[in-house]
């Protein structure tokens, strides 16, 4: 589960600064640093090969459902003064993608 809160990239934990989680059109999550670093016209995602826009307004987005985990994975901690533990429950539902 560690591995899902890591950029698939640089392999450094996501955050709410520089390693903030960002999803592409794809799909993938990346953090956004490596993401600016490449800084290229286009960037092809390293695990399907969707090629992405890089001048395009919607290159990418916050991922904020990994932001949610973490915030609640640090704020349990806290709390438990123990390191945090994340517990994952997933609802699956249907949605329109003609959007």
């Amino acid at each position: 589960m560690e591995e899902l809160l890591k950029c698939r990239l640089c392999k450094f934990p996501f955050d709410m600064g520089e390693k903030q989680p960002v999803i592409l059109k794809c799909g993938y999550t990346f953090c956004e640093q490596c993401v600016i670093t490449r800084n290229q016209k286009l960037f092809d995602c390293i695990f399907c090969g969707m090629i992405h826009d890089f001048n395009s307004d919607s290159f990418y987005v916050t991922n904020h459902l990994v932001l949610q985990i973490i915030n609640k994975s640090e704020s349990g901690a806290r709390k438990n003064n123990s390191p945090g533990k994340i517990f994952l429950k997933f609802s699956f539902f249907e949605f329109d993608s003609t959007l």
